[in-house]
């Protein structure tokens, strides 16, 4: 489940894809959260609230495991990042800045993009793969 606008979907979904290319009898499955209200809601229920949420299933639909959002070592670069970049302040409406401030806001947000797209380049995708990998590992040898 994701959103259009989420920088970590951009990021992990193609991974997660190839990710499900390589399973046999696979599907990927793509919800989108303001409009999988009932899947929202499961989600919401047990504490999930971050994007992207991908979970596994088997052939039953029983699930298998969830991984949510981004790699961990993605969560300690992201924030050394904001740290180095305090002007930034994500979760505010856009409509409540100048247009000053949202074109600078809008020039930070590319700075991100291009600064996460370089760190996955340099490694985390294969944080992501190894992440799910052993999701996938211990459901097997549950």
């Amino acid at each position: 489940m994701t959103e259009d606008w989420c920088g970590d979907a951009l990021m992990n979904l193609p991974i997660v894809a190839r990710i499900v290319e390589a399973l046999p009898d696979a599907d990927l499955r793509v919800f989108v959260r303001t409009t999988a209200v009932e899947l929202t809601a499961y989600y919401t229920g047990r504490d999930v609230t971050k994007i992207p949420v991908i979970t596994f299933l088997d052939q039953d639909f029983r699930e298998l495991g969830t991984w949510i959002e981004r790699p961990r070592s993605a969560d300690a670069w992201r924030a050394e990042w904001m740290a180095a970049h305090p002007g930034l302040v994500l979760g505010i409406d856009p409509a409540q800045l100048s247009p000053e401030e949202r074109q600078q806001r809008m020039r930070q947000l590319m700075e991100l993009m291009a600064d996460a797209e370089a760190q996955y380049d340099a490694g985390m995708s294969a944080d992501t793969v190894t992440e799910i990998r052993t999701l996938l590992d211990q459901a097997a040898a549950a």
